[in-house]
């Protein structure tokens, strides 16, 4: 009989702590909900997303018309939107034209170049859920105006911004490219 009292004991007393733990957990989880985890800023390693400047290294000379595109590489992650600030010197490079009908964008809030400045200007995005992976962003068609060696490079300014709630800019590496404008023999 007293082994059947201290089982019965021993199951009340179970239950009751066991009741006291749910309580506890019940209680915790309500004044400190769980934070979502956005998994599209989760790296596991990855290095962050990409605007690659590609393009010659050299130019036969002054007076050559020639093409630099602006690559993107999200490496992975989804994306909504990028800004791509291209710089230039003005006094050696001029833009003739924008091409876009590769890129992934769909909508357009600026596309445009400024000579004066040695600048291009390039924002735009797609609705959710996005976009991952490679792409050409814009070709750009210059004319080398002296011959020089110039830069041609992805400002700091320059945004690529995940997609999500927060938009986040997950653009890390600015590039840029040295072009050699030679004269021509």
């Amino acid at each position: 009989m007293r082994e059947k009292i201290k089982k019965v004991a021993s199951k009340k007393e179970f239950l009751i702590a066991a009741f006291l733990v749910s309580l506890l957990v019940v209680i915790y989880f309500k004044n400190n909900p769980p934070k979502r985890v956005d998994w599209n800023m989760v790296s596991w390693g990855k290095s962050p997303a990409s605007l690659i400047i590609i393009g010659p290294s050299e130019i036969p000379g002054a007076g050559t018309p020639f093409k630099i595109s602006l690559d993107l590489d999200t490496n992975e992650y989804l994306i909504n939107a990028i800004q791509a600030n291209i710089e230039y010197d003005p006094a050696v490079l001029e833009a003739l034209k924008l091409d876009t009908t590769d890129s992934f964008c769909k909508l357009y809030i600026e596309n445009k170049y400024q000579n004066e400045k040695g600048l291009v200007k390039v924002a735009c995005g797609l609705p959710s859920p996005g976009f991952k992976g490679k792409n050409r962003v814009l070709t750009i068609d210059f004319i080398a105006k002296s011959f020089s060696n110039t830069t041609i490079r992805v400002r700091e300014d320059s945004m690529i911004m995940a997609n999500g709630k927060k938009g986040i800019n997950i653009l890390k590496n600015f590039d840029s490219k040295i072009i050699r404008v030679r004269v021509a023999v």
